[in-house]
């Protein structure tokens, strides 16, 4: 007889300077609990997460949010260039993608 077994689920809880978010890894996915989609990952090794979330516009410009989780370091760098991409030209300022530094505990 075949023995199913469960998906190893890991749960990361990661503080920056804005709020705390739990994230949950498995099956090639990361979430968010209150979150809409997921991010599909690339790499998941002892030591390191890699994953993102592509989306498109209304005007079909397309966003792209990176998560890599360092494992040993516990720390998590988001690199999200949604107002870049959306508000570049619109007012005469150039906008930047944006790379944060967050806390992270595994739960």
């Amino acid at each position: 007889m075949l023995e199913v077994q469960a998906a190893d689920v890991e749960r990361w809880t990661c503080t920056d300077k804005i709020a705390s978010t739990t994230w949950t890894i498995v099956d090639g996915r990361m979430f968010a609990a209150k979150g809409k989609g997921y991010f599909t990952v690339l790499s998941d090794s002892p030591t390191l997460v890699v994953a993102y979330y592509l989306y498109k516009t209304s005007d079909n410009k397309t966003v792209s949010l990176v998560n890599i989780l360092d494992k040993t370091a516990k720390k998590m760098i988001k690199y999200d260039d949604s107002t870049a991409v959306i508000f570049h030209g619109t007012s005469y300022q150039p906008y930047e993608a944006e790379a944060t530094v967050a806390t992270c505990v595994r739960e």
